[in-house]
């Protein structure tokens, strides 16, 4: 049986260093029926060209450009449209692929009967040390679990996503209205229309978190868009209420932080009141527990927080955690433990 053709999607913006890795990583995959669809996404920073010779030792490359900056879901659909496989793998131009993601995913994806599988990934710095790793449970690996799941949170990784390409047409491809979820609405239509995803254990992928690179009304702005595309998937489909809805988070979005925060679900606040103590954000943190404490937790595990003072002693509490946390990330650090030895020590080789 000869090997189906995989189409790995990369849209790109100004890729900097990091393309170049990712590139390559490709090149090492054992996997050799696949093409590239790089989509260039108005890129002014010229890592395209100079990728050329990770490039040649593709088997197949495909290059879309736009002449200017039309965005993320517009980049997507762009390598969905051009893409020849009836596979298809996601990967963003600052991550690294493993030399067996490919074989392996596909052979989950169809021994198993799924639309799509996602993998572990490892998370490291822009230095390419190790900083940990995406969670993994048994019950991932069930699709109605997951299927459940997706409608309290996005718990599948879009760049280590390999899936029939079929899902995407079929629900539409990705919706530029829903802008900073756009894939948490797809896995919602799509496991709505009866789609299987699941989620396998295996570390194929090394996702890069940039240390400061998400702002605080970006923490936000993911969430209220969460939010809505939680909202559509479990409002009834005989209420025709999405475009008011989306009307809506329009607004909030132009309004500013308090008002996107607004919109938010109880649990969701909380999850964002972490985002933010994380990340030091104060200002934004203030209005974020601000509306937390208007919530009323009567019922489920913060039902503690409607006693006076306690979101705030909790939010103290999380600070001195995080501080401690931190200290421990310092003096990891200078042990420098990289990705490469992370891997190796995972796969069980000698070090």
């Amino acid at each position: 049986m000869s090997e189906p053709l995989v189409s790995v999607i990369l849209p790109v913006r100004n890729g900097g260093r990091y393309l170049s890795s990712a590139v390559e990583s490709l090149g090492r995959q054992e996997w050799r029926n696949f093409e590239l669809v790089v989509v260039d996404d108005g890129s002014t920073d010229g890592a395209l060209e100079q990728c050329g010779e990770f490039l040649k030792v593709l088997p197949a490359v495909q290059v879309v450009r736009h002449s200017e900056s039309r965005g993320i879901v517009a980049a997507l659909n762009a390598g969905v449209s051009a893409a020849r496989g009836d596979y298809l793998a996601r990967m963003d131009a600052d991550d690294v692929c493993e030399p067996d993601r490919l074989g392996r995913q596909w052979a989950v994806l169809n021994g198993a009967g799924l639309d799509l599988v996602w993998c572990r990934a490892m998370i490291i710095d822009a230095g390419n040390r190790c900083l940990g790793l995406t969670r993994w449970d048994s019950t991932l690996g069930d699709p109605e679990f997951v299927r459940t799941l997706l409608y309290e949170t996005n718990c599948v990784v879009h760049p280590g996503v390999m899936m029939r390409k079929g899902l995407v047409t079929g629900a539409g491809g990705y919706r530029d209205r829903m802008r900073a979820a756009e894939d948490y609405d797809l896995w919602l239509r799509a496991v709505a229309a009866g789609s299987r995803l699941a989620m396998m254990p295996d570390v194929l992928l090394r996702y890069r978190r940039h240390t400061g690179s998400a702002t605080a009304q970006g923490v936000v702005r993911v969430a209220m868009w969460a939010e809505v595309a939680r909202t559509l998937a479990s409002a009834p489909r005989e209420l025709d209420i999405e475009s008011a809805i989306l009307n809506r988070a329009d607004r909030c979005e132009d309004e500013g932080t308090n008002a996107m925060l607004e919109v938010l679900s109880g649990s969701a606040l909380l999850d964002v009141v972490g985002d933010l103590r994380r990340q030091g954000r104060w200002p934004e943190l203030v209005m974020a527990l601000r509306q937390a404490k208007r919530r009323p937790f009567k019922h489920g595990p913060h039902w503690w927080l409607n006693a006076p003072g306690a979101m705030w002693i909790w939010c103290a509490l999380g600070l001195i955690r995080e501080s401690l946390r931190a200290a421990e990330r310092r003096v990891f650090r200078y042990m420098r433990v990289d990705a490469d030895m992370a891997c190796a020590v995972m796969r069980g080789a000698s070090v």
